[in-house]
């Protein structure tokens, strides 16, 4: 509870300074008022990730074997998938929320736990949602953009989502022995092993940018209007951060790199296209000119 009236008073305070920056700057359309402070954080990380994150995430990739690492991240998506039921049913989305409710007793029981994702062979997929979306179906705009030390791009919205979300978790609220350890330790693994799957993802998006920083933020703020519209697909290859982890798909088709996004005041780069749309005919071949 302490934590929900903290994640609320500081988006208060958070939007309203924000907005009185936006006044005074005169753009109030700009989504990152906050930039110069956001730069730095975000030149800060980038040094972290290659001294510290991105080694010690490979290593946590290369020296667990696959199949383990697929254990652990169905594991801890099973273990998130009570807080996408609860989020489900503050939307109104009862159907959603049945339909994760199904997955999660699936999985707790036949997948032992949540190690084996048995749901998604019997169909019923993994269908994420969070307390941040749930505040965007009840109108709550996404506030200013935040680049925050370690966890990357949110909101403010999402950073109120992510506090509250965590309340709404189970294991916040159960005590158990080495509780403190189980948390730091799910958090930790969680990080490693969402830093090692969109290893390619953020190289792709940002090897060639001119600006990586604007590129991330234009990525993260497309995705997250796609997941607040619906769409069936993200507008760029970047992970969710704001998100629990989803289960591995081993079978899955490999994604097709994305469009680097324009840098911050060009246009938006286009949506990349379904990867199962057809394959545009080939032009006629031109017939030679006749003979004069």
């Amino acid at each position: 509870m302490r934590r929900m009236i903290f994640a609320t008073t500081m988006g208060v305070v958070l939007l309203n300074s924000a907005s009185a920056l936006a006044a005074e700057s005169g753009a109030s359309s700009n989504d990152d008022p906050w930039e110069r402070v956001n730069r730095r954080i975000y030149s800060f990380d980038e040094g972290l990730d290659r001294a510290i994150i991105r080694p010690a995430a490979m290593i946590y990739s290369h020296v667990l074997p696959a199949p383990l690492r697929t254990g652990i991240r169905n594991l801890l998506s099973n273990v998130g998938e009570p807080q996408v039921v609860i989020n489900y049913v503050l939307q109104g989305r009862l159907g959603h929320a049945g339909h994760e409710t199904g997955r999660f007793l699936l999985n707790t029981t036949v997948g032992l736990g949540g190690l084996i994702d048995v749901a998604s062979g019997a169909g019923l997929e993994h269908e994420g949602t969070n307390f941040a979306l749930t505040l965007a179906r009840y109108g709550a705009k996404p506030g200013p953009y935040i680049y925050l030390p370690v966890v990357g791009p949110s909101t403010v919205r999402g950073v109120i989502g992510t506090a509250v979300g965590g309340a709404l978790d189970p294991l916040y609220w159960i005590r158990y022995p080495y509780r403190t350890e189980v948390s730091i330790g799910r958090t930790l693994v969680s990080g490693l092993d969402l830093r090692a799957e969109s290893d390619n993802a953020l190289k792709s998006l940002t090897v060639d940018a001119t600006d990586p920083y604007a590129t991330i933020r234009s990525a993260y703020l497309q995705n997250l209007q796609s997941q607040v519209n619906g769409d069936a697909a993200p507008a760029q290859a970047l992970p969710d951060f704001d998100e629990s982890p989803s289960p591995a798909k081993p079978d899955a088709a490999p994604a097709t790199p994305a469009p680097v996004a324009a840098p911050s005041g060009g246009p938006e780069a286009p949506a990349a296209p379904p990867v199962d749309a057809p394959a545009p005919a080939p032009a006629p071949t031109p017939s030679p000119p006749a003979a004069l």
